[in-house]
C-alpha cells in the first residue's frame, strides 16, 4: 500500500477514526499540508541495510514491522528507535511514531534529526503546540536547520498563530529560495493574513520557479495555479479567480489538487452544488481514481443521500483492485453505524493483503465487537500479536463489564504503546467505572497529550472537572474537544453549557462561532455571547448585546436546518427565553431538546420555564429528572425550590435551596438569592418567584 495514498490509522480502540484519512478542506489549509518526505539514510548495520533496502523499493510496511521487532529486542538502540519511528511515520501512524522519536531525540547524535521527524509526526497527530517545541529544541540547536523551520511553521498555522508561521516561512525561503513547498507555504500564509500586496509579489517572484516545474512535477505546479486563483478571488474578483480555476483544471486534469481546491473554492463561496458537480465531472472523466470517488461519497453524505453515497463506494470496489476501495467503504459503514457491514468490508480488505497490518486487524476486531460478535472479536484478538492483542482483550472485557479487567489489559497494552490516545482513554474510562478517579483523570490527560482527536478524552476531563467545581480546568478542556472535533455538534453543546454554567461569556461566544461554522449553520446559526453578564444570545449576528426583536427569522431557519439537534434547541431555546421567559415556544423548544436526549440541561431549562409560567406541579418532577442525571445540578435545585415554595412546601423548598449552593454554577445573585431563602422564613415570600433571574 501506498504511504502517499492510503493512510493506515493507529488502532481506533473505540473513539473510531477513520482508517481513510477525510478530505476534509478548511480554508486554505490543504495547500499548506504539503508532502513530507523521509529520507531512507544509509548506514552500515547490517539488518538495517536490509531495512533499507526494502524501503528503497517501497515497503515500508514490512520495514515497519522488522523494525518493531529490533525495538522490541534492543529498546535501548536510539538508531533503531529512529529507524522505527521514521518507517512509521512513512506509512502514516503517526502517533506511533511519536514514542521512539521521543527516545531517539535523547540520543545528542541524533536529536536534530529525530527531532524534525517527531515534530512531523507530532503535526500529523494534531498536536501543533507540541510540534512547535519540538521543532524549536532543533533550532536552538541549529538556527538554521532548514526543514525545522518549514515544520514549525506549519505547526504555526495549525495553531492560528499566522505572523510567526510568516516569520518562519521567510526564514525558509531565505534559506531555500529554490524549493517550490517553502513558496507554497508562504504564499499560503499571506494570503490567510490577507496580506495581498506581498502576496502578490511574492507570487510574481515564484512564478517562474512553478513554470519549470510544470512538467517534472505537476503537482506542485498545480498547487500553485490554484494559489493564484485562490488569490484573484481573495483580492475580490470572483470571475477572475473563477477563470483562473477552470483553467488549472484544464491545465492539470491529472492533478486532483487542482480538482480538490476549486472545489473548496466553490464551498467557501456557498456554491456546494457547483462544488458537487465539479466533483462529478472529474470522477466521470476519471471514474478509477480513488480520491474523487471519496469526495463525492463524503459531499453525498452530508446532504444525507447515503443511499447513493454507498453505490458510489460499492461501484469502487467493483472498479478498483486493492484494499483501498474496501477501506473506504468500511468507513463509510463505520460513520452511519452499520458495524457488521463495516466488519464485512474490513474482513475483504484483509483478504487483499498478503500481510496486513496490525492496526488494520485491531480495527478488524473492533468492528466485530461493535457489532455484537464478542466470540469473533475475541477470537481475532487472540492471533494479534502485543501490544494489539491486549488493548482488544481491554475492550472485550469493558464490554463484559470487567473493568478491572479491562484496566490490567489495556495498561499491559500501554507499556508497549504508551502514545496510543485511543487505549489511554479506555484505560481511563476502567479506571472511572473502578472509583479511581485520580488514575482516570491521568489516563484521560495522557489521551488528549498523545492525540485529542482520536477519543472523547477531553470531553471526559471537562465534564468531571465541571462536577469538581473546577471552572477553569472544564473550560480548557471543553475548548480542546472541540478544537479537535470542529464539525462535533455536541462538542459545542458541551462549551455552551459549560460556559453558562460558570458564566464565561467568552466561551459562549467561541462555542456558538463553531456552531455557526458547521455545514449547514452558517446563517441559521450565526450568533454571539452578549457582552453583559445575565444577558441572553444575541442570535442572527447582531453587535448589539440585547436580544433583537427581528431575530426570530433566524431562529426559525435554525429549527428548519437542524430539526432534531438538541444541542441546536438547547441553544434556541435559551435565546428565545431571555426575551420570551415563560412562553408557549421556549416550552415547545425545550421538550423536543429533552426529548432528542439534550438530558439535564434540556430538563433545567424545561423545568425554569414552567416556573416562569406558573405550572409549578408539571415543573417538579421534570427538575427533579434533571437532578437525578446532572453531576452539579446548582441550577436546577435553584428552581426547585421556587417551585416547592410557590405551592407552599416550605420544607422541601428549604432543602432544594440548600442543596443547590452545595454545588457550582449558580451567579452571585443566585446564590446570595438561595443562601437568603434556605435560611428565612419563607412564609412572606411565597409565590414572589426568583428575585434574581
Amino acid at each position: 500500500m501506498s504511504a502517499r495514498g492510503t493512510t493506515i490509522l493507529a488502532a481506533r480502540t473505540t473513539a473510531r477514526p477513520r482508517v481513510l484519512r477525510a478530505l476534509r478542506r478548511a480554508g486554505l489549509a490543504s495547500l499548506l499540508a504539503l508532502p513530507v518526505v523521509v529520507s531512507t539514510g544509509c548506514h552500515e548495520t547490517d539488518p538495517l541495510e536490509s531495512i533499507h533496502a526494502l524501503q528503497s523499493q517501497g515497503e515500508w510496511l514490512e520495514s515497519a514491522s522488522r523494525l518493531q521487532a529490533l525495538v522490541e529486542a534492543s529498546p535501548e538502540d536510539a538508531r533503531l528507535q529512529l529507524e522505527y519511528g521514521k518507517a512509521l511515520l512513512a506509512v502514516g501512524e503517526a502517533t506511533r511514531a511519536i514514542w521512539p522519536l521521543r527516545r531517539a531525540t535523547e540520543d545528542e547524535g541524533l536529536a536534530r534529526e529525530a527531532g524534525v521527524l517527531l515534530s512531523m509526526a507530532l503535526l500529523s497527530s494534531m498536536n501543533p503546540d507540541d510540534a512547535i517545541a519540538a521543532a524549536s529544541r532543533v533550532l536552538e540547536l541549529d538556527p538554521e536547520a532548514a526543514e525545522a523551520l518549514f515544520v514549525r511553521s506549519r505547526a504555526y498555522v495549525a495553531a492560528r498563530r499566522e505572523e510567526d508561521a510568516l516569520n518562519d516561512a521567510d526564514r525558509y525561503v531565505e534559506l531555500e529560495p529554490d524549493d517550490p513547498q517553502g513558496r507554497l507555504l508562504q504564499l499560503g500564509i499571506l494570503v490567510m493574513l490577507e496580506q495581498l500586496g506581498e502576496a502578490e509579489e511574492a507570487i510574481a517572484a515564484a512564478a517562474p520557479i512553478f513554470e519549470d516545474l510544470a512538467d517534472s512535477k505537476p503537482e506542485e505546479a498545480a498547487r500553485f495555479c490554484v494559489l493564484e486563483g485562490v488569490f484573484a478571488w481573495e483580492k475580490g474578483d470572483r470571475e477572475a479567480g473563477e477563470q483562473h480555476l477552470e483553467g488549472c483544471l484544464a491545465r492539470f486534469p491529472e492533478e486532483p489538487i487542482a480538482v480538490i481546491e476549486t472545489v473548496a473554492a466553490w464551498d467557501r463561496a456557498g456554491e456546494a452544488e457547483q462544488a458537487t458537480t465539479i466533483v462529478r465531472d472529474a470522477l466521470s472523466r476519471d471514474p478509477d481514481r480513488a480520491e474523487y470517488r471519496l469526495m463525492l461519497a463524503e459531499r453525498l453524505r452530508a446532504i444525507g443521500d447515503d443511499d447513493e453515497a454507498e453505490h458510489v463506494l460499492r461501484e469502487g470496489t467493483q472498479r478498483l483492485e486493492g484494499p483501498g476501495p474496501w477501506l473506504a467503504l468500511h468507513d463509510f459503514y463505520v460513520a452511519i453505524d452499520d458495524h457488521a457491514q463495516a466488519a464485512e468490508a474490513m474482513r475483504e480488505a484483509l483478504d487483499r493483503m498478503s500481510d496486513p497490518p496490525a492496526a488494520l486487524r485491531i480495527a478488524y476486531a473492533d468492528d466485530l465487537l461493535l457489532s455484537g460478535d464478542l466470540v469473533a472479536a475475541e477470537r481475532e484478538a487472540e492471533q494479534l500479536p502485543p501490544p494489539g492483542v491486549h488493548l482488544v482483550r481491554g475492550r472485550i472485557h469493558l464490554a463484559r463489564r470487567d473493568p478491572a479487567a479491562a484496566r490490567a489489559a489495556l495498561e499491559e497494552g500501554l507499556r508497549l504503546w504508551p502514545d496510543n490516545a485511543s487505549a489511554r482513554w479506555l484505560a481511563g474510562r476502567a479506571a472511572e467505572q473502578m472509583g479511581d478517579l485520580p488514575g482516570a483523570i491521568a489516563h484521560y490527560r495522557e489521551s488528549v497529550r498523545s492525540d485529542p482527536a482520536r477519543s472523547p478524552a477531553a470531553a471526559e476531563l471537562a465534564e468531571i472537572y465541571a462536577a469538581m467545581g473546577a471552572g477553569r480546568d472544564a473550560i480548557e478542556f471543553a475548548d480542546r474537544h472541540l478544537a479537535s472535533h470542529p464539525e462535533d455538534p455536541e462538542a459545542a453543546a458541551l462549551l455552551l453549557r459549560l460556559a453558562r454554567r460558570f458564566d464565561r461569556t467568552d466561551a459562549s461566544t467561541r462555542a456558538l462561532a463553531a456552531l455557526a461554522a458547521m455545514p449547514g449553520r452558517k446563517e441559521p446559526l450565526r450568533a454571539k455571547q452578549a457582552r453583559e453578564q445575565g444577558s441572553a444570545l444575541a442570535v442572527a449576528g447582531s453587535e448589539d448585546p440585547a436580544p433583537r426583536a427581528d431575530a426570530d427569522p433566524s431562529l426559525e431557519s435554525a429549527l428548519i436546518d437542524a430539526p432534531r439537534d438538541p444541542g441546536v434547541l438547547l441553544v434556541l431555546a435559551r435565546a428565545l427565553s431571555a426575551r420570551e421567559p415563560g412562553s408557549d415556544r421556549v416550552v415547545m423548544l425545550a421538550r423536543s431538546a429533552l426529548m432528542l436526549g439534550g438530558g439535564g440541561e434540556a430538563g433545567t431549562l424545561l423545568g425554569r420555564t414552567l416556573v416562569e409560567r406558573g405550572d409549578f406541579t408539571a415543573a417538579i418532577p421534570v427538575l427533579q429528572h434533571a437532578i437525578s442525571s446532572l453531576p452539579a445540578p446548582a441550577i436546577a435545585q435553584y428552581w426547585l425550590g421556587h417551585a416547592h415554595e410557590s405551592l407552599g412546601q416550605m420544607d422541601a423548598a428549604r432543602e432544594a435551596y440548600a442543596r443547590s449552593l452545595e454545588h457550582p454554577g449558580l451567579s452571585a445573585a443566585e446564590r446570595a438569592d438561595a443562601t437568603q431563602r434556605a435560611r428565612a422564613p419563607l412564609d412572606d415570600s411565597r409565590g414572589r418567584g426568583p428575585s434574581a433571574p
